[in-house]
């Protein structure tokens, strides 16, 4: 895109030049200036401009190989600790290597983050509760000697109870 100055005063012309001058001679704006002049015209050779954008597009390549390289080695040592976790469970003996994968289903299902802790939780699910059993014995209770209540449970029975109401009324008497 050419710019004509066909039309313009030469004091208006030396004014632009002017504002160009100080623009690029200033630190703080050169940049942004050379920035704008290349946007406005693509094909100016600015090698400020050029040199800079030409080495990001080369760095972006070695930095994305590198990013990825990290994400592999990133990627390979979980699966390396998933592993791990996994057979310290099995080895433990907590559960077996076909009740890993329901063990790592109920870790998604609870929000439990650790295999051993889900190991074990699974393993409480599993075991089943002491049988009761069928027929319960008679509780062991010493039987009652009838000769101290006078051979008749009945008549015991109600004489303590009336002795207890009296102490109850003599000591609200008392008080």
């Amino acid at each position: 895109m050419t710019v004509s100055l066909e039309g313009l005063s030469p004091e208006a012309i030396a004014d632009l030049a002017v504002t160009l001058k100080t623009l690029t001679d200033n630190p703080k704006t050169r940049a942004h200036t050379l920035a704008l002049m290349k946007h406005a015209d693509p094909s100016l050779n600015i090698p400020e401009i050029d040199i800079p954008n030409r080495m990001a597009g080369v760095a972006k390549a070695a930095t994305d190989r590198i990013q990825k390289l990290e994400d592999d080695i990133m990627r390979r040592d979980l699966q390396e600790r998933i592993r791990e976790r996994r057979s310290s469970i099995v080895k433990s003996g907590m559960v077996s290597e076909s009740e890993v994968p329901e063990v790592e289903k109920l870790m998604l299902e609870k929000g439990i983050s650790n295999h051993e802790t889900a190991a074990e939780f699974y393993a409480s699910q599993k075991k089943a509760a002491a049988p009761t059993p069928g027929t319960f014995g008679q509780p062991l209770m010493p039987k009652p000697d009838l000769k101290a209540m006078g051979g008749n449970i009945s008549q015991w029975a109600r004489s303590e109870a009336q002795r207890a109401i009296t102490d109850f009324t003599k000591a609200r008497r008392a008080a």
